[in-house]
Order: structure tokens, then sequence, then C-alpha cells
């Protein structure tokens, strides 16, 4: 998803690209890969395991063959790639396509993008709220691993996550800082999650919670650290510069801001991934939409904090972060 349109054919094959994206988030609707799991099996038979007729199964088999997420022998048995074996079948300690179920659920959203472009207005209607936040948790564990390795945060007693969603960042820090303790502030769908995937982590103990809108809720002060994780793209400027100074009264003198989120060079054309995400706001927020770093940068000079850094992790992913200034 980085390579430019250079001729008539790359114009041809973008047009069904998304025919390749829907092969492969049906195969995980249908648990395809879970289904297949360590054996080798005739498109019969993982058929009837999915309960899905016996010529769509074979159809999607063959294709998804074709991408080299399956593997077809000479007997015409399918099995897993290694990739999809640790990756998508259930139960394996890599386990992610459950993070993938979201973006299923999104495809007619984005099929009402040319209606959404032409009103400058979000899409109306409810999303799952399941699917969204376990692809939120499998999507950042790899991110809040990085994010907990390359951040340097001394010895922090106290931190703040607004807006932490299922807690997938902060169960990371967690276990990486065993002097840590984080308040989450979120509504209660999200502390759901964020409960269950803390006591899986045994971190739960250090885990405390408020409920409600963090953009109103008063957590309190004296915070070594701030965490913004995949939050200011939710948002327009005017709101993010007023949660940063709400953030900045939150802190101790000198404690840490950590604004974490998929990132736009200046241009704001690339990476291409978080120009499409700038779409995906489109679609589902008010006034949100991918920034770039510079933008987030400036954001906290304006509000007085200092020495802002910016540290790239995966997937056109980063934080930048800065310190706490009077």
């Amino acid at each position: 998803m980085g390579s430019k349109i250079k001729s008539i054919e790359d114009i041809q094959g973008l047009s069904y690209s998304f025919m390749a994206s829907q092969t492969f988030l049906s195969g995980i609707e249908l648990d395809i890969f879970t289904c297949i799991g360590r054996e080798k099996l005739q498109s019969s038979i993982v058929s009837k395991r999915t309960g899905s007729s016996l010529r769509g199964t074979e159809a999607l088999l063959n294709a998804l063959a074709g991408m080299g997420l399956i593997i077809k022998d000479r007997q015409g048995r399918f099995r897993n790639a290694p990739l999809s074996l640790k990756h998508l079948v259930r139960g394996g300690k890599d386990f992610i396509a459950d993070g993938f179920r979201h973006a299923y659920s999104q495809y007619k959203d984005w099929g009402m993008l040319a209606e959404s472009v032409r009103s400058g207005k979000p899409l109306q209607g409810s999303r799952d709220s399941r699917r969204f936040f376990l692809a939120m948790h499998y999507n950042g564990i790899q991110k809040a691993k990085i994010l907990s390795e390359r951040i340097n945060t001394g010895t922090p007693v106290k931190m703040l996550d607004l807006g932490s969603g299922p807690g997938t960042y902060t169960i990371q820090l967690l276990e990486k800082h065993k002097t840590l303790q984080s308040v989450l502030v979120d509504f209660e769908d999200a502390h759901k999650w964020a409960r269950r995937f803390g006591k899986e982590a045994g971190v739960l103990g250090r885990m405390k919670f408020i409920n409600g809108d963090f953009l109103k809720a008063d957590p309190g002060t004296d915070y070594d650290i701030a965490l913004l994780s995949n939050i200011i793209h939710i948002y327009s400027e005017k709101e993010n510069l007023r949660l940063i100074k709400k953030i900045k009264g939150c802190l101790k003198q000198s404690g840490l801001i950590i604004i974490h989120d998929i990132f736009l060079d200046e241009s704001k054309t690339t990476p291409l991934r978080a120009s499409l995400f700038s779409l995906n706001m489109l679609l589902h927020t008010n006034g949100g939409r991918s920034y770039s770093r510079g933008e987030a940068a400036d954001w906290l000079a304006k509000t007085g904090f200092q020495k802002s850094t910016y540290l790239p992790f995966m997937n056109n992913t980063g934080a930048v972060t800065a310190l706490n200034g009077r």
C-alpha cells in the first residue's frame, strides 16, 4: 500500500483491488484459517465445517491459495501457509485475526465515500463495538510493545491514559515498568475489554478506571506520564489543542506526554496509509483527520511543552513526546 500509479495497468488493477481485500476478509469472517488449523483438508470438509456452500468455499480457498495465504497440494487439499498458521488460527499466542473483522464491517461504509466527500459529513449509524475494540487491541499489540520498549520513562509511578480503549498500550507499559500504575479514562464499554485484557496479562491490580467522556472527566493531577494513543485523529485541531492543555494541567513538572498515532508527512499526501486513514475519519467523525507529526509538535509548543521528539514505530505510526514546562 505504498506504490504509486505509473501505468494504465496500475489504474485497472487499482479499480479492482477491493476484490483481494474482500477475499481475505471473507476468509477471516468465515474463520477459514482456524477451520483448517494444522490439517490438510479437502474443500468439501472446509465447506461442512464452516457451514458454507461447496461452490463458494472452493472458489474462496483457491483465491486464498493464489494469494499465498493457503497452500494447495496436488491432491487438492488445502493447508495454512506458515504466516497464516502463526497469526490467523485462533488459539495461538500470536493470533491477530479478530483485529481484521472490524475492517470487514467497514466495507459498506467505504462504499459511501463519494457521498461523504460531497457533504463533508460523517455517515450516520452505530458501530459494532465488539469488533471495534477487538480490532483496536489486536492491531495495537505490536505497536504497544514497541512503545513500551522505546519510550524512556525513567522510573514512573503514575500514568494517565485518556481515551484508553481496550487498554492495550497501558497494559504493555505496566508489564514493562513494574512500579507503574495507570488511570484509564473512557466509557464502560471500553473498560470491560481493558479489564479482560489486563486480567489476562496479570496487571489488572495496577489499573484504575474513570468512566465517562475523557474530554470532560477530571482525572486529577500529579501524573508522571500522560498517554494519548490513537486519539488525535478523532478530533479537530481546536479540540486537540484543548485536550493537550487539559493534559498539561494533569502532569507534574517535566512530566512526559506521549501522543501516539498514524502520522502524515508535511505534504499531507504520504504515507498513503495515513492519507487513506484521513478519509476513514471523514466517514466516521465530525472533525477528525490524520495529522502530521509537525502539527502535533506545534500544538505541544503552543501549550508550553518542551523538548519535543518523534519516534517512528511500524505501519507509519509513531509517537511525538515532550516534557511539561511551566
